[in-house]
């Protein structure tokens, strides 16, 4: 069995919470399995390590967070990238592995979970807050759902109200494979994201090697 820890954030009481998957029927993140690998979150105690609580979410098939935030009222929003349509997400899966939303209470009980994505892989690996309970995230997809796709995997920029629907969705990509692994909101209100690419076209001009690395600044 596969465990893994993808992230760690504070949360507004001062203690911390992990973000990962967890496949195993034994353990810290044994409780309530759904499948053969759940999407796992687990609080623990900041002074002495102590669980407080862990919690799966996710179906029959691999389930991933890879990102943690503090949410409304003490609770959070993870992001990551699912295969399952069963279970917490039954018909929700659009095809392939899908990108990942949920929020938790402060005790970890499941409040909301979506997928957002097409028939090929898609993947979310970031988040802010947005105002008014939204958030934007960003990932990748290799689909056109959320843009025209310029090649194979282009980076996704999704704004999603407090409700999770897309209200608004850009793509920047090539002809090579384009990610995007960070997000942040700057002091001035605009948005930083960045990643890998490897085309040299598109929304790319110059390449110095087989694959490098890309920012922009956003509102």
């Amino acid at each position: 069995d596969h465990e893994s820890v993808r992230s760690l954030s504070r949360t507004s009481d001062g203690n911390f919470v992990l973000a990962g998957n967890y496949g195993s029927a034994n353990g810290s993140g044994a409780e309530d399995p759904h499948g053969s690998q759940d999407a796992w979150l687990m609080k623990f105690d900041a002074n002495n390590g102590n669980k407080i609580w862990s919690k799966r979410y996710g179906g029959s098939q691999v389930d991933v967070l890879y990102n943690v935030y503090p949410g409304e009222n003490g609770g959070l929003v993870a992001v990551g990238t699912s295969a399952s349509n069963d279970g917490q997400l039954a018909g929700k899966n659009q095809g392939g592995e899908d990108g990942l939303v949920l929020r938790v209470a402060a005790d970890g009980q499941l409040q909301n979970i979506s997928l957002y994505g097409g028939a090929e892989n898609d993947r979310i690996q970031a988040a802010v807050h947005n105002g008014e309970q939204g958030l934007v995230v960003a990932g990748f997809t290799l689909n056109d759902k959320y843009g025209p796709n310029k090649g194979k995997a282009d980076a996704m920029l999704l704004w999603i109200d407090k409700d999770g629907t897309v209200v608004n969705s850009k793509l920047i990509g090539s002809s090579g494979n384009e990610l995007s692994f960070l997000l942040f909101k700057s002091t001035n209100g605009r948005y930083v994201t960045g990643g890998s690419f490897s085309g040299e076209d598109g929304d790319f001009s110059t390449r110095r090697g087989a694959e490098d690395c890309w920012s922009i600044s956003f509102q």
